[in-house]
């Protein structure tokens, strides 16, 4: 079944049915080729429904139709002459049109680099879920992303070039680009895969996102003697004596900016707690978190419910937890 049928550059749409099957590519000469050598070359370039593109490109060469070459074989001896610009020793270098900060979750391109290469943005104006995309145009092998004059560097093989990946389906959020965070990102184009081969001109692009999730303080409160709900600042260096307490110890954390949840963790994860609405609290006989000992706590909060979006810079303080017995 031939898909098109044409000569030179053609468009052609492929029924999705008939993926990874193979194709074939025929091309046919006339006349008579006594001393050239025929050099094709060959780029296909797939557009997904999702207008995601992947490049590829092929050189071959052949002798068409005549005489081996030898040493009988007199230059300009060709019937009809030949309509064939000469080879060429490289293909031209695509290039980088554009860099582009995309809501991955709401599918939406928040900035443009064709607008400007300064990207600020306040958190609160997205899901919380954002990648690094570079927008191409021509042939290119690989496209590579140096963060923070290479403290992190990616290297993306496959359209949607991305800082953070992408599945089939979907872009994948960068753990890059959280609240607070400020990245100045290099993006290169290579024409071979993995950063290989020639470079191209790189494009550089700033990213500030703005933290409007902050845990001001972390607080305990309970009752002490005849007095209830006595809310304490815990900061470095505090002690806490359950024998003074006369109701469970609560830990609640105080937050400002559009938080979601707030997710508690203790001795770097290892009993952790996660609450989604204000006030965010966890209760003792809830958590193992109250028995005597040295903690260290880390509060963070995030946009979303159940840790989830993106989060603001945590807060850390170390305390203890002591009973009647110790002083």
């Amino acid at each position: 079944q031939w898909v098109t049928n044409a000569f030179g550059p053609f468009e052609a749409t492929v029924d999705p049915n008939l993926y990874n099957k193979n194709y074939r590519f025929e091309w046919e000469t006339s006349g008579v080729y006594t001393c050239h050598s025929l050099h094709l070359f060959l780029k296909l370039e797939a557009v997904d429904s999702g207008g995601r593109r992947s490049n590829f490109m092929f050189s071959i060469v052949t002798i068409p139709y005549g005489e081996e070459l030898g040493e009988d074989c007199v230059e300009g001896q060709v019937t009809p002459p030949p309509r064939l610009c000469p080879p060429r020793e490289q293909a031209e270098l695509g290039t980088i049109t554009s860099i582009q900060l995309v809501d991955v979750a709401e599918g939406l391109v928040l900035r443009d680099s064709s607008q400007s290469t300064q990207f600020m943005i306040r958190l609160s104006e997205t899901s919380g879920e954002l990648n690094l995309i570079a927008e191409t145009e021509g042939v290119i092998g690989s496209v590579v992303f140096e963060v923070d004059d290479g403290d992190f560097v990616k290297t993306a093989d496959f359209s949607p070039f991305s800082l953070g990946g992408a599945r089939p389906d979907r872009l994948l959020p960068s753990s890059l680009l959280v609240a607070g965070s400020r990245r100045v990102v290099r993006v290169t184009p290579y024409s071979g895969t993995n950063g290989g081969g020639r470079p191209g001109e790189t494009v550089t692009v700033v990213l500030q996102i703005e933290d409007p999730l902050v845990v001001d303080d972390v607080v305990y409160v309970a009752d002490i003697g005849s007095r209830s709900n006595v809310t304490t600042t815990l900061a470095d260096g505090t002690t806490i004596n359950l024998q003074q307490l006369s109701s469970k110890l609560v830990l609640e954390a105080q937050v400002s900016g559009d938080v979601g949840s707030v997710e508690f963790k203790v001795d770097g994860g290892a009993i952790r707690f996660v609450d989604s609405e204000a006030p965010y609290q966890v209760t003792a006989g809830e958590e193992p978190l109250f028995l005597p000992g040295h903690y260290i706590l880390e509060v963070v909060p995030w946009t979303n419910s159940d840790a989830t979006g993106s989060h603001g810079a945590p807060k850390t303080v170390e305390f203890d937890i002591v009973a009647s017995q110790q002083t």
